[in-house]
């Protein structure tokens, strides 16, 4: 199956990749890191510009968002004993 005109198959462009030499790339923080595609309310596909600014964000608010669920839980006993000590001294 030939591909369709303009476009490149996967394989050929991993072969292509290959080849080439990886030049180190020094982002700013407004440059764009992906397009990320998106049907939106409409249902037509779009791109939408993230940047590294975004993503950087991103990651942030989820280790905020996560942190809770990274710590072991306090058990009961020990957060009942506390609140009792705390009622009890404030007398």
């Amino acid at each position: 199956m030939e591909p369709t005109r303009g476009s490149t198959r996967f394989n050929d462009a991993l072969t292509e990749g290959a080849r080439q030499e990886l030049q180190r790339a020094d982002p700013n923080p407004d440059d764009v890191a992906f397009l990320q595609y998106t049907g939106g309310t409409t249902g037509v596909a779009k791109g939408a510009t993230l940047t590294h600014r975004n993503l950087i964000a991103n990651v942030l608010q989820s280790e905020v968002w996560l942190d809770p669920a990274r710590k072991p839980p306090i058990s009961t006993s020990s957060s009942a004993s506390w609140c009792f000590r705390c009622i009890t001294s404030s007398r």
